[in-house]
C-alpha cells in the first residue's frame, strides 16, 4: 500500500465488512484541531492576500521555533513541496535512507536522479556530503529518530562539500526535541512540516518548507502566486498560535498510543516502532491463513501493510469510543490468538 486514508475501492473488495468503516490506515491525528464552517468558508471569494501569508508565515516560524536567519515558504501541503525537490539543483545523484516515504525517492527518480539507498542501521560518516541527501525524521512508518545534533553535523558537512540536505519532519510535532529546525544557521538544508497530520486537518493542504534562504527562495518562485488557498491561511494562523491546544494534544496522543500498544500487543504482535500519531506492529501473519491486516479489514477497520514488509502493519489512532471498541472485537477475535 502506497498511501493510507483512500477508501473507495473498498466496497467491492469487502462488501460485507461492518460500516462506517474505522480508517486507521494514516497517521493523522482523529482529534481535529476545532473549526467552525465559517473559518472554512471566510475568504473564499477573494484572492489570498500578501499580508495573511505574512501573518501564516509569522505564526509557523512561533510554531517550529524558526531562527530569524531562516526563511519560510507555505504550500498547498508538503507533498506539493516533495515534488519541487528535484530542482533544487543541478545534482543528477540523491541518497535517502530506507525504509521511509517513498514519495520522496520517486519524485527524485521520475527527475532522473541516480538513487543511492542506505539501510537502517546507517552511519552517517558514510552517506554522500556532495549530493542531496534526503531523509525522514522521524521516520515514516517506523518512528526511528536520528538525533537533530548528528543530522546538524551531516549538515554541515553536506554544506561545505555544496550539497543539500532534505529534511521531513512531517511528524515531529508529537516528537519532543525532535526537530532540527532551532539548531540550524546557515547550512544548505531544507525542512518540510506537515500541518495537516498533527492538527488533523490533512483535507486543508498546508505544509511549510524551512532552511536556507537561497534554496527556500527557489522553491518560493517555483511555487508561484496563491500558492496556499484563503481558509488555509486563516485556519493556520490560529491553530499555529494556539500553544495550549499543541501542548494538551501531544499528551492525549501519548496517552492514546499507550492504549494502543496495550490493545494489540495483548494478542502477541511485536511493537516495531512509530509515534504517537500511528504504531508500527509485527506479526506472525505467515502462520495465519488469514493475515491480521485482512481480519480487521472484514470487520470494517482499514489498516496500512507494506509490500516489501509483509508481516508489518500499521495503525493510526481511533478517533472515538465507538471506533475503540470495534477494534478491541476484532483484535479479540482475530483467529488463532
Amino acid at each position: 500500500m502506497r498511501h493510507g486514508g483512500d477508501l473507495g475501492d473498498l466496497a467491492a473488495t469487502q462488501p460485507h465488512a461492518p460500516r462506517p468503516w474505522v480508517d486507521l490506515s494514516t497517521g493523522i491525528n482523529p482529534h481535529t484541531y476545532p473549526v467552525t464552517s465559517a473559518d472554512v468558508l471566510k475568504g473564499l471569494g477573494s484572492l489570498p492576500e500578501k499580508g495573511a501569508v505574512m501573518e501564516l508565515l509569522a505564526a509557523a516560524r512561533h510554531a517550529y521555533q524558526v531562527p530569524p536567519d531562516l526563511k519560510i515558504v507555505s504550500a498547498s501541503g508538503t507533498q506539493a513541496l516533495i515534488q519541487l525537490m528535484p530542482s533544487l539543483s543541478d545534482f543528477q545523484n540523491v541518497s535517502v535512507i530506507e525504509p521511509s516515504y517513498s514519495e520522496h525517492r520517486e519524485a527524485f527518480e521520475r527527475s532522473n536522479y541516480q538513487t543511492k539507498v542506505f539501510r537502517h542501521p546507517v552511519d552517517l560518516d558514510e552517506i554522500d556530503t556532495n549530493a542531496i541527501v534526503s531523509i525522514v525524521n522521524p521516520n515514516n512508518p517506523d518512528g526511528r529518530l536520528i538525533d537533530p545534533a548528528a543530522l546538524l553535523k551531516l549538515a554541515q558537512l553536506i554544506t561545505k562539500d555544496g550539497g543539500i540536505l532534505v529534511l521531513d519532519e512531517a511528524f515531529a510535532d508529537v516528537v519532543a526535541n525532535s526537530s532540527i529546525i532551532p539548531l540550524l544557521t546557515n547550512e544548505r538544508v531544507i525542512v518540510l512540516r506537515s500541518f495537516g497530520k498533527f492538527y488533523g486537518l490533512a483535507g486543508l493542504r498546508l505544509g511549510f518548507a524551512i532552511g536556507h534562504p537561497e534554496l527556500v527562495s527557489r522553491l518560493d518562485d517555483n511555487l508561484g502566486p496563491w500558492a496556499v488557498g484563503t481558509p488555509a491561511l486563516s485556519i493556520g494562523v490560529k491553530a499555529l498560535l494556539d500553544d495550549t491546544w499543541r501542548k494538551n494534544t501531544c499528551e492525549s496522543l501519548i496517552a492514546c498510543a499507550s492504549r494502543l500498544d496495550e490493545l494489540i500487543m495483548e494478542r502477541k504482535p511485536e511493537l516495531v516502532g512509530g509515534t504517537s500519531l500511528f504504531r508500527l506492529y509485527k506479526t506472525d501473519a505467515g502462520e495465519q491463513p488469514l493475515s491480521f491486516h485482512q481480519h480487521l479489514a472484514q470487520n470494517g477497520i482499514w489498516t496500512r501493510v507494506f509490500k516489501n514488509y509483509p508481516d508489518w502493519i500499521r495503525l493510526g489512532l481511533p478517533g472515538n469510543e465507538e471506533a475503540w471498541s470495534r477494534l478491541d472485537s476484532a483484535v479479540k477475535s482475530w483467529h488463532g490468538r
